[in-house]
């Protein structure tokens, strides 16, 4: 994976995540694949361009998903299981680090509806020309920040037509929406990571902070934003003393470009360099 900015590249973190995943995510039959996680992610990433597979695949078993045993009522109706592990960019000891949290591992190619597939946060294993990564590499080569890129929701599956998270069954505090494990898992990535910021895409991530339907800094009201703090003060949001920054999910610039035109914005890269002068902007304050 040398076409990316030091992918994974802390064996402390390494194994810390690896152990995060094998407990509480996905847990590999083989010992060895969990030991060296990342390893594995660079072997096969590393040659995924060459071949049809968007992502290592395994058949639908419960379990190899101990933490989420309340998804085996849907079988054998569940289908597009995916897991999306989480990964990080560019460390360095000596740089600030963000956490960039979205919502979940949206599956949909039809050679995954059997399968559990385990893949990584945007795809980045498949391209490093979506929008996603023009804002990851705004923070990696303009601010020279360590990112660190994870899922509210750890586990993502489809059941009679659903995506998982608008099943009601499933959105209650003891099971899917604001479950507790999905919350015991993010607590312990935060403390591995210790991050200086903590970015959200989209409602889902943001609602962990707030049940109010705003803050949210919409395109039209990033545009609009200046340097001074004092306009971003209804935006004071903390985990755990950390600041959080909820921002919009770039979703619809993907599927409706031609949105951004409402907005007065040329181009999506005017946005993704509004993202970057406003996590600079919470970053220094």
């Amino acid at each position: 994976m040398n076409q990316f900015p030091s992918f994974c590249s802390n064996p402390t973190w390494n194994a810390k995540l690896a152990d995060l995943v094998q407990e509480k995510i996905f847990k590999f039959d083989d010992p060895q694949g969990a030991s060296n996680l990342y390893e594995v992610l660079s072997a096969f990433y590393s040659k995924v361009r060459t071949s049809k597979e968007v992502s290592l695949k395994y058949p639908i078993s419960f379990s190899l998903i101990p933490s989420f045993r309340y998804v085996e009522r849907t079988a054998p109706t569940i289908e597009y299981v995916g897991i999306d592990v989480p990964v990080y960019y560019n460390y360095r000891e000596d740089t600030p680090k963000i956490m960039v949290v979205g919502i979940d591992p949206l599956r949909s190619e039809p050679d995954l509806q059997k399968f559990i597939s385990l893949g990584t946060p945007y795809a980045f294993h498949l391209t490093q020309h979506n929008i996603y990564w023009q804002l990851m590499s705004g923070l990696m080569e303009q601010l020279n920040l360590t990112v660190y890129l994870t899922d509210t929701f750890k586990l993502y599956f489809k059941f009679q037509g659903k995506r998982s998270y608008d099943i009601a069954a499933f959105t209650n505090p003891e099971a899917y929406g604001n479950g507790a494990i999905h919350q015991e898992i993010f607590a312990r990535e935060v403390e591995l990571v210790k991050p200086d910021l903590i970015v959200t895409l989209g409602k889902h991530p943001r609602l962990w902070f707030t049940s109010i339907k705003e803050p949210k800094v919409s395109y039209k009201r990033l545009l609009e934003i200046s340097n001074n703090t004092s306009d971003t003060a209804h935006l004071n949001l903390f985990y755990n003393n950390i600041p959080v920054l909820p921002l919009m999910h770039l979703s619809p610039l993907v599927r409706h470009n031609t949105r951004i035109i409402n907005y007065g914005v040329s181009s999506n890269e005017d946005i993704i360099e509004k993202y970057v002068e406003f996590i600079k902007v919470k970053l220094k304050n």
